[in-house]
């Protein structure tokens, strides 16, 4: 992520949006969950790598909104025969509350068990 004179504002990466760099995440993605037959949960710090992460996992148009599920409660995906937990947190920078913060990392905590 860019940052503008060193404020806490974001623009997105130059070139995130660009169908090939897509097409890329999306097959490291693929590569990452196949190879790791142990993988339950897919924790997403910020907006981008939600997008990469929900689209990889055909998340219906409706569950990719960012901001209807950052910091929420995790949403469940099937790949192959395998069930995926995607939880949409917030980005490392995020002007947000401690509490706000932590409610994504509980989530998380409680998939892991």
């Amino acid at each position: 992520m860019l940052f503008d004179n060193g404020t806490t504002k974001m623009r997105g990466a130059t070139g995130f949006n660009h169908p090939d760099f897509q097409e890329y995440m999306q097959s490291v993605l693929e590569w990452v969950v196949k190879s790791m037959p142990n993988l339950k949960t897919i924790f997403c710090l910020g907006k981008a790598p939600w997008e990469v992460s929900s689209s990889f996992l055909k998340l219906d148009k409706k569950d990719r909104e960012y901001k209807k599920f950052k910091g929420g409660p995790p949403n469940r995906a099937i790949i192959g025969t395998k069930e995926i937990e995607i939880i949409a947190s917030y980005h490392p920078t995020a002007a947000i509350t401690k509490a706000r913060r932590n409610e994504s990392w509980e989530y998380l905590k409680k998939s892991l068990k």
